[in-house]
This record gives structure tokens, sequence and C-alpha cells, in this order.
């Protein structure tokens, strides 16, 4: 966990766009719990993969459904 505005996102989405242009064949998954609705927008906007998330104002049990689901899929 870091502040906002401590380069996170930036970082994330820099690390998934690394791998798919190394990796073409790969299908990405990024996973964001607890985030910001804004930061799931922006990454959705900037990555080339799929991103699933639960954002801060859903309850715990739906950050753990979903973290379920993509562990599923991955």
């Amino acid at each position: 966990v870091a502040p906002p505005k401590a380069g996170k996102t930036f970082l994330l989405k820099k690390i998934a766009n690394a791998i798919t242009r190394n990796h073409p064949d790969i299908y990405l998954i990024v996973l964001l719990i607890d985030e910001r609705p804004e930061e799931v927008t922006d990454m959705q906007r900037s990555v080339d993969g799929e991103v699933v998330s639960s954002t801060f104002d859903e309850p715990p049990e739906n950050h753990v459904k979903v973290s379920d689901m993509v562990l599923e899929r991955a």
C-alpha cells in the first residue's frame, strides 16, 4: 500500500505494458483490489489486457470473491 500520487499505478502500468510488449502471445490479467475507481479507469484505458477490480467502496467479501475468480481463471 502506498499513499496517493506515489507512482504505484504508473509503475504497474509500465510493468503490464512491458509484459505485453515483450510477450505478445500471453493473456494479461491485472487484478486491482481496494483501489479508487479513477485508478481502475486509468488502468483500463492504459493497459492492453483485462483489468479486474474491486474498488475501495465495495465490501471486503467482494474483494475475496473477485480475487478467487481471477485465481481460477489464471
